[in-house]
């Protein structure tokens, strides 16, 4: 069985500004370091980032 997982990041509107597609066994913590940097390339003006729990890791603060 094939399974894929996206994460998605969108702005306070709701609108989808970028997005990731990963093998579904790759845990969020991981996949999310990809995204989150070409975020913070493309965005410099952002301040804050809101993420769910499965994002969490000893590396973010």
């Amino acid at each position: 069985m094939f399974a894929y997982t996206t994460n998605t990041c969108c702005d306070k509107n709701g609108f989808v500004i970028d997005f990731e597609v990963t093998a579904g066994n790759v845990h969020d913590s991981v996949s999310f370091w990809g995204l989150y940097r070409r975020l913070k390339e493309e965005h410099e003006k952002v301040r804050y980032y809101v993420m769910d729990a499965g994002a969490r890791s000893s590396f973010i603060s």
